[in-house]
């Protein structure tokens, strides 16, 4: 059974740790892209990107162990690598 998301309002659930990785992520993920579109710094983009999928292990379990759930971002931002293109 999935745990219900926090009581105490909205800004709660914007502020709960899950979600706070998410937000990283998308900052991670966004700078990953700036670097890596001009080619200026292919190293960097693939440093924010490995960032991004590390995050992403860890927020799965930080939500179980916290009792949350993350509930804002899109699923796909969940997975870094379904965001690349086919």
């Amino acid at each position: 059974m999935a745990p219900a998301p926090a009581s105490g309002g909205p800004l709660r659930v914007w502020l709960l740790a899950p979600n706070v990785l998410g937000y990283v992520r998308l900052l991670l993920l966004l700078g990953a892209w700036a670097a890596a579109v001009p080619w200026q710094a292919p190293a960097l983009a693939a440093l924010l990107f490995t960032a991004t999928i590390v995050l992403d292990a860890v927020d799965g379990p930080l939500a179980r162990a916290l009792g949350q759930v993350r509930a804002l971002l899109p699923v796909g931002l969940g997975s870094p690598g379904a965001l690349r293109r086919r």
